[in-house]
């Protein structure tokens, strides 16, 4: 994908993470089977799927950002699973990367 792609993609962002201005909390389940706290930084658009980027505790005073494709349940509920398509993820990886270099984490975008 181009630069000017991932800029205009980075211009056409909903940024959803934010609840009554508190961030959004959730639970996920790591390979290792342990169970973490997740704060949600943004939702992109891509095509026409959603991808949750959330950020979870690191090594002592950092934290991990992952994403993960957003799905709905049998029952409507949002449910995340792991990334399969390497195009979304290179795209996703270039958001990231150039975000940072714009002056901070996705959570500062608009």
């Amino acid at each position: 994908m181009k630069k000017e792609s991932i800029s205009k993609l980075i211009s056409e962002i909903e940024t959803e993470w934010k609840t009554e201005g508190k961030p959004q909390r959730f639970v996920v389940e790591l390979e290792t089977g342990e169970f973490v706290e997740a704060e949600l930084l943004t939702v992109l658009e891509i095509g026409e799927e959603e991808y949750a980027i959330y950020s979870i505790p690191g090594k002592p005073g950092k934290k991990d950002i992952l994403a993960s494709r957003v799905i709905q349940d049998e029952n409507g509920y949002d449910t995340l699973v792991d990334l399969d398509d390497s195009a979304v993820k290179e795209t996703i990886r270039k958001f990231l990367e150039e975000t940072m270099l714009m002056g901070g984490a996705p959570t500062q975008q608009a």
